[in-house]
């Protein structure tokens, strides 16, 4: 934010008092409907963090978001997620600005890989991120050549891993139905 020392320091406090009173009334409703004191967010951490109450439900290794789900969720398109991280950076570097973007997405992905469980459905907060990625590395290919490829490429890779993931994959759940419809 731009702006005198003073005005940086108003909105800081403006939004301070903000969380504040949202963290406030979320307690006095969770309060009164659980008739004792409750918060929603004490009792997440507690749970996920200082019990391990989550591992029930798996286990992953810490850079299972890196190494596993972005490219599950990215599949024929993580090509364009490398070049537009990659492009990216170095358009920001040269242009001297700050890697915000990326800063988040760093520090998201570090805070989500702290709990031993983790879901694909957790990076639903930094998702427009990294499709805003994948949509610059799209945008800055040089050769159109190669861009056909990749998107002829991509699209086979989707149409044959939807259909897949649509008729086999997990198919126990619909299998049971069924077999109790019988």
């Amino acid at each position: 934010m731009k702006g005198t020392l003073l005005e940086r320091f108003k909105y800081l406090m403006l939004n301070i008092a903000t969380v504040a009173l949202m963290i406030i009334t979320s307690i006095i409703y969770d309060t009164l409907y659980f008739t004792k004191f409750t918060w929603t967010a004490l009792n997440f951490l507690e749970f996920n963090l200082l019990t391990n109450g989550a591992d029930f439900y798996g286990v992953h290794n810490p850079l299972w978001y890196a190494t596993e789900c972005i490219p599950y969720l990215f599949v024929g398109a993580l090509p364009f997620l490398g070049l537009g991280l990659i492009r990216y950076v170095s358009d920001e570097i040269n242009k001297k600005n700050d890697l915000h973007l990326i800063v988040i997405l760093v520090l998201f992905l570090a805070i989500l890989s702290i709990p031993a469980h983790k879901e694909d459905r957790m990076l639903m907060t930094v998702w427009p991120i990294l499709i805003l990625l994948t949509t610059y590395g799209f945008v800055n290919m040089k050769s159109s050549k190669f861009k056909k490829l990749l998107i002829i490429l991509t699209l086979i890779t989707n149409v044959a891993l939807f259909s897949f993931m649509g008729l086999h994959h997990n198919r126990a759940a619909f299998s049971i139905f069924d077999t109790l419809r019988a």
